[in-house]
Parts: structure tokens; sequence; C-alpha cells
């Protein structure tokens, strides 16, 4: 009968370990997830200020040309 009681007790630290494991992992993935967005978004800003710069230039020579 005492050795029931201990299957139990193991299995329930086992149980919670295994919870902590999985939220850890939770937690984890959604760090990556963050960063994976953040990083998008600066890839999307870079682009975006890569495009004003190509359409600055373009007009820079376009006045030039006409004057």
């Amino acid at each position: 009968m005492g050795n029931c009681f201990s299957d139990k007790s193991s299995r329930a630290k086992d149980d919670q370990k295994n919870a902590e494991k999985a939220e850890n992992n939770k937690q984890e993935a959604e760090k990556k997830k963050e960063e994976a967005e953040r990083q998008k978004e600066d890839a999307e800003l870079h682009a975006d200020e890569k495009k004003v710069e190509a359409e600055l230039q373009q007009q820079r020579k376009a006045a030039d040309e006409a004057s």
C-alpha cells in the first residue's frame, strides 16, 4: 500500500515537471514568435526606406536633367 502512495506522489511530481516544461516551451515559442514579428517589421521598414531612397534618387536625376 505504501508503494502505491509513492507511485502517485512520483507521478504527480512528474506531471508537475511536465506542465512546467510545457509552460516554458510555450513561453519560449511566444518569444521566438515576437522576435520573428519584429524582424519582419524591421525588414519591411528597411524595404520601404530603400524604396523611398530610390524614388528620391529618381527625382533628383529628373531634376538634374531638367536643369
